[in-house]
């Protein structure tokens, strides 16, 4: 289904993001999962498997976080 990519949004594969970010979501949570990645308005967005979303700056460096509405 075409719709199901915005076009603000492009999905990533795990193994395609920073290792920095890889790092830092190893290092702080330890006991999750990545659910899902994407580029989102010029920064990454990683949901973990409890809805927490980690935003990154295209550098990887950690811009903040929220739970999943």
């Amino acid at each position: 289904d075409e719709d199901e990519y915005d076009d603000e949004d492009m999905y990533l594969p795990i193994s395609d993001l920073p290792q920095s970010i890889l790092d830092y979501i190893e290092a702080n949570y330890p006991t999750l999962s990545i659910h899902e990645a994407e580029i989102e308005e010029g920064r990454y967005e990683v949901e973990l498997t409890n809805e927490l979303e980690l935003y990154f700056d295209l550098s990887g460096n950690l811009l903040y976080s929220e739970y999943d509405d």
